[in-house]
């Protein structure tokens, strides 16, 4: 199945399967962060969990149900960018559902963001959450 990735210039984004809380999982990770680590102007972790409505039995994304997700993660992406600033860095999709992580320059709006973004998916359950995090 194919895979998206966000497209942001000098951004480099790996996929791999691994076991994540004893879950086949498949991630996507922006190696490129890391030469951002620690960036004092984004200090908050933020994440958001859609749970899929028709994933394969083995917990992934199914091929009818990818191209919706990928819609997901693209009206996330506008929504986020303001007011949050956020940035994408990575995804687990997994045990029937698939989470984003970003880093942000604030947590405020984010959650009225998020249910903006969601309003043309209103079958798809979601949470999110944020927490500070300045050491990434």
């Amino acid at each position: 199945m194919k895979q998206s990735a966000p497209e942001t210039q000098g951004d480099e984004w790996d996929f791999y399967f691994s076991n994540v809380n004893d879950v086949l999982s498949s991630l996507m990770v922006n190696l490129s962060a890391i030469r951002r680590a620690l960036d004092t102007c984004k200090p908050w972790l933020l994440w958001i969990w859609v749970h899929m409505l028709d994933p394969r039995d083995d917990g992934l994304s199914s091929e009818a149900e990818a191209p919706v997700l990928f819609r997901i993660e693209d009206r996330l992406k506008e929504c986020l960018t303001f007011p949050c600033g956020a940035e994408l860095l990575g995804r687990i999709t997994g045990d029937r559902r698939r989470e984003f992580y970003y880093y942000a320059a604030t947590a405020d709006g984010f959650e009225s963001a998020v249910k903006t973004a969601m309003t043309d998916f209103a079958s798809y359950r979601f949470d999110c959450g944020n927490q500070p995090d300045p050491e990434w």
